[in-house]
């Protein structure tokens, strides 16, 4: 099983896939006035009950972009770390993706805007699962597509 995930630091969609098949996805929220550290560690302590309950042995997420604000960047990074550390403290396989190459297994054609890109990805769930989700749940399903349709096969670990 696989767990894909589209990592923020305030709302984290996941989804699981057995196989090809979809099996699960939903959200996690985080108190946005919380601090850096024990958003870390809900994110961790998520992430464990996450394995606890599916026990995946493959995690895919996305990589972090250059933010406007270097605050923001810089605290991206620190999610990204942790999720970094909790594969290797869990000795699970993982796969980075950036946001263009995922996007750009699934067609690619996602708009500059962000509302463009984010809409895109709720319809394209839409279009392949017929569910209605928000746009942090789409995400990290077609990240989880994505990885299974092109990474997977190719063999493919940290990309």
């Amino acid at each position: 099983m696989i767990l894909s995930l589209d990592q923020a630091l305030v709302t984290t969609g996941w989804a699981i896939f057995d196989e090809n098949k979809l099996i699960a996805y939903d959200s996690f929220t985080i108190n946005g006035k919380d601090s850096i550290e024990k958003r870390l560690g809900f994110i961790f302590h998520r992430l464990t009950e996450l394995y606890n309950k599916y026990e995946f042995d493959y995690l895919v997420f996305e990589d972090i972009q250059q933010q406007q604000n270097p605050s923001t960047y810089k605290k991206l990074a620190y999610v990204q770390a942790i999720i970094l550390f909790w594969c290797f403290y869990n000795q699970i396989n993982f796969t980075v993706l950036s946001p263009s190459q995922w996007r750009k297994n699934l067609g690619g054609n996602f708009g500059r805007k962000r509302e463009e890109q984010k809409q895109k990805a709720i319809n394209l769930v839409k279009q392949y699962y017929n569910i209605d989700v928000n746009s942090d749940i789409a995400d990290a399903i077609c990240i989880g597509k994505a990885y299974l349709d092109s990474y997977k096969q190719l063999g493919f670990g940290v990309v």
